[in-house]
């Protein structure tokens, strides 16, 4: 709080000041200061909100799974939308709040409800963050939403049918496809996968 204050109060003598020397002269500038003096003080205290630790998301995330496992399942389902709402900047904590919501689906009777709210947290981490990593993180979650939710087909569209290397995307190829029948097609992206896998084991 002490250091509120003095942002506060060093904040207020500047704008008294700029203001006794340029009032008569630029009363337009002043009121845009006092306008952005609003928006620091805004910023600082929600930034202190958006402010969360890898182990503070660790710790909220074990709370929820442990609330999934003793509460109501809509009732937790509303907390978590809290903590969302509170840390919606952090894209780290979507990520885990998405991770959340695919291993307790099971529990709710509209499970098509909470999957499509972990692809829209997908979906926001992919299109807002620079991360990389998080970016290849929130599509492989959203696509393994979408064999969650009994949508093979989407899957196909955004990945293709055909495997190029062995990765992730492989086994969601082959999730699909077993899904929509077509065991032969998936038999074929397995054994793809292990030679592919075998060839990167003996020939580096």
């Amino acid at each position: 709080m002490d250091e509120i204050k003095e942002i506060e109060e060093s904040a207020n003598s500047f704008l008294k000041n700029f203001y006794d020397t340029t009032y008569n002269d630029n009363k337009v500038l002043f009121n845009n200061m006092q306008s952005i003096y609003l928006l620091i003080i805004f910023l600082y205290y929600n930034m202190q909100e958006l402010n969360i630790e890898k182990q503070d998301i660790q710790k909220i995330y074990y709370e929820l799974a442990q609330a999934f496992a003793q509460k109501d399942p809509n009732d937790v389902f509303g907390k978590c939308e809290e903590y969302i709402k509170k840390y919606y900047s952090c894209f780290e904590f979507l990520k885990q709040m998405v991770v959340l919501y695919l291993n307790h689906y099971m529990l709710f009777n509209n499970k098509e409800k909470v999957l499509n709210r972990a692809r829209e947290l997908c979906i926001r981490i992919r299109e807002e963050s620079e991360n990389p990593q998080l970016i290849k993180d929130a599509i492989n979650l959203e696509l393994l939403s979408l064999i969650m939710d009994n949508k093979p087909t989407e899957v196909l569209e955004i990945l293709g049918e055909d495997v190029k290397t062995f990765s992730q995307d492989a086994e969601l190829i082959s999730m699909s496809f077993k899904l929509l029948g077509n065991m032969n097609k998936a038999s074929e992206i397995t054994q793809i996968c292990i030679y592919h896998h075998f060839h990167k084991i003996f020939f580096l």
